[in-house]
């Protein structure tokens, strides 16, 4: 859903826990209100655990822990956001108050894909496999996406202001405007 089928703005969030993918995700609640958010988290085979050098076999149940990992980063997340982001009750849940949860899509099957209700927007989660960058461009590539709204984190050992590599390469290769917050 885009822009163009409904004239409201799909902005795609990608979020890996870190603070500054949290503030984009804040930043694009209050800068495009209204709009459809998609929360998105690339989920990284060549991510090594700090504490060892070796390759984790990329197995079914190795999937299935990214996914529940990634589905813990979202609900945190929408946790995490300013008290005067309340989320509303969704009347299909049955609930009468606030409420996090949220209903499972069909386009996956994974429990990482879901999607909320938030004061102003409608929020749908989804993951990809590979590297942040090149997930991200794919998504954006694949699906109607209107601009994205990235974190970054900028470790270049350069004095001036850098964005982070994964910033860069999404800025280079999506067709749509991106939006940097540090």
């Amino acid at each position: 859903m885009s822009s163009r089928d409904t004239g409201t703005l799909t902005i795609l969030v990608p979020h890996d826990g870190s603070d500054p993918a949290q503030a984009a995700f804040e930043y694009a609640i209050e800068t495009f209100p209204g709009a459809d958010l998609v929360l998105f988290h690339a989920i990284d085979p060549f991510d090594l655990p700090h504490a060892t050098d070796e390759r984790t076999p990329l197995t079914d149940r190795w999937l299935e822990v990214q996914h529940a990992r990634a589905a813990d980063l979202f609900e945190a997340a929408i946790a995490d956001l300013p008290v005067d982001v309340v989320r509303k009750s969704d009347p299909e849940l049955g609930d009468d108050e606030s409420s996090n949860e949220g209903s499972e899509e069909s386009t996956t099957g994974t429990s990482a894909n879901r999607q909320y209700t938030l004061e102003s927007h409608s929020v749908a989660t989804a993951t990809s496999v590979g590297s942040p960058a090149q997930s991200i461009v794919a998504y954006v590539d694949d699906n109607d996406i209107d601009q994205v709204v990235l974190g970054s984190r900028g470790r270049g050992g350069v004095p001036a202001p850098q964005i982070g590599s994964t910033a860069e390469i999404v800025v280079k290769r999506v067709e749509v405007p991106v939006t940097i917050v540090r």
